[in-house]
């Protein structure tokens, strides 16, 4: 398996940051259906109706975010934020897509309506920059895992209802945090470690729903660097560089009861339904290419998206479609 390293350098495409009263909201008139590259010109019409694929990309002058069909994975539009380098993606249960991205050093994350192309809202922050982010379902909170570029390491934020301003938390026993991803009761889950004792640091933390600080997950079984994170109903998906490990978590203890192995898997993936979405890599160079396996059983890829996307294929979403729900 050949899943991509969550290292120092890693974070600069994860999330977090320390310091708060930086940003600002900022509300800007929203846009459906159609694509574009910088400069706002269309490219293409997408569909409203049913569920979007979007995958996040930069380099050889394909530099943003492409939006497929699902599953056909056919290209119906293309747009590239302000800023110039996406670094993450994540959606919300109504279908609205976050795309974290960074210009050098400032921050930036955009909210699009689904199938939109034009920002309805931008949280700005020219000192972080954004890796991961996840929405809880419960309050629509925005999660965002971000890079500070400092000494002191990441920082986990949470933005009420997607709104600025957010409040940082951390955790001692962590320096680096790689991704994130609430459960179904509002619980927030973080991957990552302490890049000073990472055999002995914990490998993922939660962030209990209505609290104030972080508790470390002892897990059953040694992990290598974790990446990608998620809840999938009964239990919690986290990967590193041997698959994905499926563990049951029960208060502070999480047992491994599983894992997934998929070829030439990367960060940042998703699992939909009974499908596991990822950037696909076939070589130890960046990943171009998008892919489908079958979940839990992982293996070869069922189909492979190779058209349109920049040389380094970084994050994928799903954004469910008018009258759907998210499917765990």
């Amino acid at each position: 398996m050949d899943l991509a390293k969550t290292s120092a350098s890693y974070v600069v495409v994860a999330l977090t940051l320390l310091t708060t009263g930086c940003g600002n909201l900022q509300m800007q008139n929203g846009g459906s259906g159609i694509g574009r590259i910088a400069g706002g010109q269309a490219i293409g019409r997408s569909s409203s109706s049913g569920a979007l694929l979007y995958v996040g990309s930069y380099g050889n002058g394909e530099d943003g975010v492409s939006i497929l069909t699902y599953p056909q994975g056919q290209i119906v539009a293309q747009f590239q934020p302000n800023a110039a380098y996406v670094d993450s993606l994540c959606a919300d249960t109504s279908g609205d897509v976050f795309v974290g991205a960074n210009d050098g050093g400032e921050g930036f994350i955009y909210e699009y309506a689904h199938g939109g192309t034009t920002p309805i809202a931008t949280l700005d922050d020219p000192e972080r920059k954004p890796v991961a982010c996840s929405v809880d379902p419960i309050t629509g909170n925005l999660a965002v895992v971000s890079s500070t570029g400092s000494d002191s390491g990441n920082v986990v934020s949470v933005y009420p209802a997607a709104q600025y301003p957010p409040t940082d938390y951390t955790d001692p026993t962590m320096d680096l945090y790689f991704n994130c991803a609430y459960d179904d009761n509002g619980n927030l889950f973080v991957s990552g470690e302490d890049d000073y004792k990472p055999k002995q640091s914990p490998k993922l933390t939660e962030l209990p729903a209505g609290g104030s600080s972080f508790s470390d997950i002892t897990l059953n079984k040694r992990i290598a660097r974790p990446g990608s994170v998620q809840w999938l109903g009964s239990y919690l998906a986290l990967s590193d560089l041997h698959g994905i490990h499926h563990i049951d978590i029960s208060g502070t203890s999480g047992t491994i009861v599983g894992k997934t192995v998929a070829e030439h898997l990367k960060n940042q993936w998703l699992v939909y339904g009974s499908t596991l979405i990822s950037p696909y890599g076939r070589s130890e160079g960046y990943p171009f290419e998008a892919a489908y396996w079958k979940y839990p059983k992982g293996g070869k890829a069922t189909q492979v998206l190779n058209k349109g996307f920049g040389l380094n294929v970084n994050s994928v979403a799903i954004s469910v479609g008018s009258g759907a729900t998210l499917r765990r």
